[in-house]
């Protein structure tokens, strides 16, 4: 899975993080997030990068919210 999450909402993924690491629950998951900042502020960087990281994904989870800390 990639995940794709504003910082506020680290304990919603984490939630999933603890059901794939339960070996009763049926879910795989490898971490392909972005750990630190690009060092770029070029869109077109950024997002090839992160295509990178969503191609070697099998699921893709994006988390949506209504706004910035909610």
């Amino acid at each position: 899975m990639f995940f794709s999450v504003l910082a506020e909402h680290r304990e919603r993924v984490n939630g999933l993080r603890l059901l794939a690491a339960n070996p009763n629950y049926g879910l795989e998951c490898y971490d392909e997030y972005v750990r630190m900042p690009f060092d770029s502020n070029a869109d077109g960087y950024i997002t090839a990068k992160i295509r990178e990281k969503i191609a070697r994904t099998s699921v893709t989870v994006c988390l949506i919210s209504p706004g910035p800390g909610t």
